[in-house]
């Protein structure tokens, strides 16, 4: 009888592709409602010691796509390895010995990719974390960086900086979170080392 749908882009769309317009109603997200006063119950000390972070440290989560496990690299002009490695080469610079980076796979995600990475440089700047549930992340986080992930919505809703790292991104087009304005968008290194 009904068409709920979380915005009036949706909403657009819908009609576009066909949708009766007088069956939709644009009714929100009610997950986004709940993130907007969603605060962890793990306290920071409680995480910083679950990872291994000391009390000094900050950390900036990455939450990328699994953008290789579907064959997009040549699509995008970069996968889920490259935002990795433009953060850590910007971290480098800063020369910080307090900034970390949090690595949240997607729950798709061929993890060795990150593994293999990790074992490649013997980089103590990065950590790998996968059972620990991404809200409580991106509530501690100093800032949640990747590309297109829902998970940037969702950190922009909990008033978290955001920067999606679009560096070498083929065709603007591709980018499914242009209409929502999120996060700070790096078409650069300089850029990203700047932000």
């Amino acid at each position: 009888d009904e068409l709920w749908l979380i915005d009036e882009y949706a909403k657009e769309k819908a009609i576009i592709d066909g949708i009766d317009e007088d069956i939709i109603v644009v009714s929100g997200n009610p997950y986004y409602d709940y993130l907007k006063n969603w605060k962890s119950i793990i306290s920071k000390d409680d995480l910083f010691n679950k990872v291994g972070l000391r009390k000094n440290e900050k950390y900036i989560l990455y939450a990328p796509e699994p953008i290789s496990i579907f064959n997009l690299q040549k699509k995008y002009g970069f996968d889920e390895l490259s935002g990795l490695i433009h953060l850590n080469k910007s971290l480098e610079e800063l020369n910080s010995e307090n900034i970390k980076i949090i690595i949240k796979p997607h729950p798709n995600q061929n993890e060795t990719i990150f593994i293999n990475f990790l074992k490649k440089s013997n980089n103590n700047k990065i950590l790998f974390v996968n059972d620990i549930n991404i809200n409580t992340l991106i509530y501690h986080s100093e800032l949640v960086a990747g590309y297109f992930s829902n998970s940037l919505v969702e950190s922009n809703i909990m008033n978290k900086k955001v920067i999606r790292i679009l560096i070498n991104l083929l065709d603007t087009k591709l980018d499914s979170l242009m209409h929502l304005n999120i996060g700070k968008k790096i078409y650069s290194e300089l850029e990203l080392s700047k932000e």
